[in-house]
């Protein structure tokens, strides 16, 4: 792969700006102007349309750093791109109980039936439901959202317990629905902590908050441990995961005050998080030893990692922010797609909106980079694909402002001074040193 040019490493309002015209420009005119669900560049350029089980997925994922980069930043944002994102969201909502569902798809992903109600359910897209729904309260003040996400609520306590589960037969033989990635706590139902902490900041409503110490007590039992070390049978190997429960823990412990659940926290980001991540806030996809493509990260594990150590600053940890802002600088900013000269445009006989202008509609994209590049090594051998995602949460560069102060120039932000440098050894199995390709 070649070298790529407009890297960034200190313009996170450009960043922003440039993410948010990426994911207003990736929504699937042939299927309602509704978010495409990924794509991939190699071998094979083409936006993708998204399994059944995740419709939510993106929406909830779009919408929460569109609004808060309007809000916070002032990024315009047109109003239709919010409208078309909201509409995915809504009709999550229109099958038989308020939980988030997909509709049905063929192999390919296309909709079967465009008017079939959504039937198709997956644990893991609780925290994106929750996230849109959130972001749509706080940023638009939606009556109708408050509404889904306290029904929301109710309905997962009534078919979720921390003993007895899910009850997959009620919801299959009651409500009809089709249960895809029957997860355990932390690839599951425990990505929703956070967002459900977010929910009860802005509406008050006490379930949403009784639901998310459920959860918390439930994550503290055998995943995150007091010693902080990470437990592979546990917690599973999906990176993402563990750093949303992570943060999502973290937002917890912030809005309780809940000393003792943030120094469980600090205990993971001190040992368990250095068997997937590096010295820079790089984070594997999957931590599993025998990943077939090892250096395949991903941006949402980095974004998550960099929050959490903001919110350990502002507890009064102030060696975090330094980590926070090398995460930052080193590789958040770094690894966002700036340069798409390589990407070379598909044949498009049947004139498909996933494989039209496809390289400039990815221009400010995140993605599953190498801790070297966009490109991983088992990628270059023709070994995997290499596919961006717009999944990276404007949350971490707004909150990253909590922890900082802005410079002269108004674009950028500097570290304050109560940051202090690093001042603990870094351990790692992904030491950078050691995961660099040999180019010799």
């Amino acid at each position: 792969m070649p070298r790529v040019n407009n890297v960034n490493t200190t313009d996170i309002l450009d960043a922003i700006q440039l993410g948010c015209r990426c994911m207003c420009m990736c929504l699937n005119a042939d299927e309602d102007n509704f978010p495409f669900a990924g794509n991939t560049v190699r071998p094979h350029v083409t936006l993708r349309t998204s399994p059944p089980y995740i419709d939510i997925d993106n929406p909830g994922r779009f919408l929460h750093p569109l609004l808060a980069a309007s809000s916070e930043f002032g990024v315009s944002v047109a109003e239709e791109c919010i409208d078309s994102i909201s509409r995915a969201v809504w009709l999550s909502y229109t099958g038989s109980l308020p939980l988030p569902l997909g509709r049905d798809r063929d192999e390919d992903h296309n909709l079967i039936d465009r008017c079939a109600p959504p039937i198709h359910m997956s644990p893991h897209n609780m925290r994106e439901a929750f996230l849109a729904l959130y972001s749509l309260i706080r940023y638009r003040d939606s009556d109708r959202a408050r509404e889904l996400a306290e029904a929301t609520v109710e309905t997962l306590l009534e078919v979720w317990g921390p003993d007895t589960d899910w009850d997959y037969d009620r919801l299959t033989r009651k409500f009809g629905l089709v249960i895809r990635h029957r997860s355990d706590l932390i690839p599951g139902i425990g990505r929703a902590i956070g967002p459900l902490t977010r929910v009860y900041r802005v509406t008050g409503y006490g379930r949403a908050l009784e639901l998310a110490i459920t959860l918390k007590e439930k994550a503290l039992d055998g995943y995150f441990v007091d010693d902080g070390e990470y437990d592979p049978e546990m917690m599973g190997t999906h990176g993402h995961s563990i750093s949303a429960v992570m943060l999502g823990l973290a937002q917890l412990a912030d809005l309780t005050s809940d000393s003792n659940l943030m120094n469980r926290v600090k205990a993971f980001y001190d040992n368990g998080l250095w068997d997937m991540r590096d010295e820079l806030g790089w984070s594997a996809e999957d931590v599993a030893p025998e990943s077939t493509d090892p250096d395949r990260g991903e941006a949402n594990n980095t974004g998550e990692i960099a929050e959490t150590a903001m919110i350990l600053g502002r507890w009064g940890y102030t060696e975090y922010c330094a980590d926070a802002e090398r995460i930052l600088r080193g590789f958040l900013l770094p690894s966002q797609l700036r340069d798409t000269s390589w990407i070379e445009e598909p044949p498009n006989p049947e004139c498909s909106d996933a494989k039209r202008d496809v390289a400039n509609r990815l221009l400010g994209a995140w993605g599953f980079a190498a801790p070297y590049g966009h490109e991983t090594v088992e990628i270059g051998l023709n070994k995997g694909r290499l596919k961006f995602t717009w999944m990276f949460s404007a949350a971490s560069p707004v909150h990253f402002a909590r922890c900082t102060e802005r410079s002269p120039d108004t674009t950028r932000w500097a570290i304050t001074s109560t940051c202090s440098l690093i001042t603990r050894p870094m351990r790692s199995r992904w030491s950078r040193a050691t995961r660099m390709p040999h180019c010799g």
